[in-house]
């Protein structure tokens, strides 16, 4: 599992594998906030593909730190 710590999120850039091909894709979950009761989780699926896992999840993993900064900085 690719999983990486950013700000107050966690975010999961572990790529999904099907016919030869990594799916890049990335769940973020942060903590509640004040007053929240449970905490935020967004799913975003087929970002990108590619031929290795690895450049898949630094895809992933930049596209969630760039989707954090732009909507719960």
């Amino acid at each position: 599992m690719a999983t990486f710590h950013y700000k107050a999120c966690t975010i999961d850039a572990t790529p999904v594998f099907s016919l030869g091909i990594y799916h890049a894709r990335v769940r973020i979950s942060r903590e509640p906030s004040d007053g929240a009761p449970e905490s935020e989780i967004v799913w975003f699926r087929d970002l990108a593909q590619f031929l290795d896992e690895e450049k898949a999840i630094e895809f992933a993993h930049k596209w969630g730190v760039d989707w954090i900064n732009e909507n719960w900085a």
